[in-house]
């Protein structure tokens, strides 16, 4: 006859919460005493540039301006 944990478990309630209640404890510590600040910092250097073409359209202000721009920057 081999062991049955699941019935093991449900005779003794009082053992599996006081394991379950020492798991979390121990889970509840440990993510306290975790290290910070272990990865560098690093900045996303982002710009912003405005170009207004009056009576462009969409394609053409993206080819002769928007792309060159992107290019050059």
């Amino acid at each position: 006859m081999s062991f049955n944990f699941s019935e093991w478990a449900l005779r003794h309630k009082s053992f599996i919460l006081f394991f379950i209640i020492l798991t979390t404890l121990a889970g509840i510590y440990s993510y306290g005493a975790l290290g910070r600040k272990e990865d560098p910092d690093f900045t996303i250097k982002t710009m912003i540039v405005g170009a207004v073409w009056p009576g462009a359209g969409t394609t053409e202000m993206a080819d002769q301006v928007t792309d060159k721009l992107e290019l050059a920057l």
